[in-house]
């Protein structure tokens, strides 16, 4: 009783190519599949419907965003905030390996796939910052990358997309007065952090807690630029009824 809603990677296994063996269970497998492709993987109830959906594919950056987050401002929603900056090392990562049927190497640098969530800039200022550092270079090698052309670009492009993903939020929400609850896996607008901060943002994780009658939520949320785009339409509400 599972749908399935996948993107198709590039790269496909072919049985007189390569052997494959898999020492993990069906669902390792399948996480360690989506993030050789920059992809993610999960699972999750759709309630139109009425079952759960297998989600493999890229992360859902587009659409319209949730219900904006807010602090500081008139509506607040959120208790409170911290924003932290998590990048750990070079945002982009490149990859050689050798592909013993051809007998030669391969080799791919990482270029993002994924949309900036605000002005783009971000990474090229980690890059230069880790150069006027002292650093002598500013992208970090894949180990036991995929000897395929096409594998191995896919895994240098995700692992680069997702290095971009540098700042973080994590706050604690009021789902009576966001009129609603926040869901993981979209995007959600916040407001009330400043111009580089305040704007779209992929919630990664939430966390629904209900202790005697009272509903909190935490989140965590992250995001790969800083700004914002000027395509952000602030302002937008829950639908649920407001809690009595």
């Amino acid at each position: 009783n599972l749908s399935v809603q996948a993107d198709a990677t590039e790269e496909r296994h072919k049985a007189d190519y390569q052997l494959l063996v898999q020492r993990a269970t069906d669902w390792e497998f399948l996480r360690q599949l989506a993030r050789r492709n920059g992809y993610v993987c999960f699972f999750e109830y759709d309630s139109n419907a009425g079952q759960m959906t297998g989600y493999f594919g890229k992360r859902p950056l587009e659409g319209d965003p949730q219900a904006d987050l807010t602090i500081l401002q008139e509506g607040a929603n959120l208790r409170w905030v911290d924003l932290q900056f998590v990048s750990t090392g070079p945002v982009r990562h490149a990859g050689a390996a050798i592909d013993a049927i051809r007998k030669r190497i391969v080799s791919s640098e990482g270029e993002p796939a994924l949309q900036p969530l605000g002005e783009d800039g971000l990474a090229d200022s980690v890059e230069q910052a880790l150069k006027d550092a002292g650093a002598e270079g500013a992208t970090r090698l894949l180990r036991d990358a995929r000897p395929t052309d096409i594998g191995l670009k896919a895994e240098a492009t995700g692992a680069t997309d997702a290095a971009r993903f540098t700042i973080e939020a994590r706050g604690e929400l009021d789902p009576g007065l966001y009129r609603g609850l926040l869901r993981a896996r979209r995007t959600v607008l916040i407001k009330g952090l400043g111009a580089r901060f305040s704007g779209a943002y992929y919630v990664r994780t939430v966390r629904t807690a209900i202790d005697q009658g009272l509903v909190t939520q935490t989140f965590v949320a992250e995001r790969n630029a800083f700004g914002q785009t000027g395509r952000e339409e602030f302002g937008k509400q829950a639908e649920e009824v407001p809690a009595q």
